[in-house]
């Protein structure tokens, strides 16, 4: 994420890399959640929250 003074800081390990030859093209970065389906009602949800939607 930062490079400085020849040294990398804060590594981040991307999801998925797509490149083309020898250049990147994209990177991407995914979401998931493993549902609840014992909590199948309106009231819970699946075990979502709507800050797990934001993340989407």
């Amino acid at each position: 994420m930062v490079r400085h003074g020849g040294q990398d800081w804060f590594r981040l390990k991307p999801d998925l890399l797509v490149r083309d030859a020898e250049r990147d093209v994209l990177v991407l970065d995914t979401k998931w959640k493993l549902l609840d389906g014992l909590r199948l009602n309106g009231k819970d949800k699946y075990g979502l929250a709507l800050g797990d939607l934001y993340q989407l």
